[in-house]
């Protein structure tokens, strides 16, 4: 047990000690760990929760300054998925 919080004390002062520009970068999603989802309230009763398979963006920042990042997102509207078919096709007729 003194071994794992000592271990955790070291990575965190490690990690106080980089300066910020050590973490400027751009950053793009990735699907396999990212999930652009919704949750919507159904006739006032339930939540219909879904997802959008489909997207792309970008995340940038200089590492200094928070008020200079930038990100931004792109979604296919046409990639929802409420994990149900019908619901899913009356959707995708109504708006695209």
């Amino acid at each position: 047990m003194r071994k794992r919080r000592a271990l955790f004390l070291f990575a965190l002062a490690a990690l106080v000690a980089l300066p910020a520009s050590a973490f400027a970068a751009d950053w793009s999603y990735d699907s396999a760990h990212t999930t652009v989802g919704f949750k919507v309230k159904h006739l006032g009763l339930v939540y219909v929760h879904g997802t959008f398979d489909e997207f792309s963006g970008t995340i940038s920042w200089d590492g200094k300054d928070l008020t200079t990042g930038d990100a931004s997102v792109t979604i296919k509207a046409a990639s929802v998925n409420t994990s149900n078919a019908k619901r899913d096709k009356h959707l995708r007729e109504g708006f695209f």
